[in-house]
């Protein structure tokens, strides 16, 4: 495989999720410079979120909600995995992190995991895509404006 066959098969999948699927999602990356930590526990009450970014992804439509009871009361835990082009991502200079947000229609996720989908034709230099795994986040703990429909 030479560099022009892996270009082509990388702006293949980017021209399917972007022309094709359509679904974007609205990342919200933590700003390392701008959110003040405690000096000692190095921890911070509240993050900074640089401006949103839009990506466009696939969306695994199948939410999946974990419901649990407690003395509490009842509570519900939607799970959404986001696949994201890993050129598209290098194009626009974004290295997601655990414990970035972003949103999907209304709902506000917190990514707990990320996974490099596979290698193209074996060849590790040369990744496919991102697999993004968000939970949602409580109001009093992500909020901002929604954007989008």
């Amino acid at each position: 495989m030479t560099d022009r066959e892996l270009s082509f098969i990388s702006d293949i999948t980017k021209e399917i999720i972007k022309d094709v699927i359509g679904q974007k999602v609205y990342y919200y990356p933590v700003s390392e410079i701008k959110t003040k930590t405690h000096g000692v526990y190095n921890e911070s009450t509240s993050k900074i979120f640089d401006n949103p970014i839009v990506l466009d992804c696939l969306v695994d439509t199948n939410f999946q909600t974990e419901t649990k009871i407690d003395q509490f009361g009842v509570d519900a835990q939607y799970r959404l995995e986001v696949f994201v082009q890993y050129r598209d991502l290098l194009e626009k200079g974004i290295t997601p992190s655990i414990g970035d947000y972003f949103s999907f229609s209304t709902i506000f996720y917190e990514i707990s995991d990320l996974v490099f989908t596979r290698n193209i034709y074996g060849m590790p230099e040369y990744k496919d895509g991102v697999k993004m795994t968000g939970f949602k986040v409580r109001d009093s703990q992500f909020k901002a404006n929604i954007i989008g429909p």
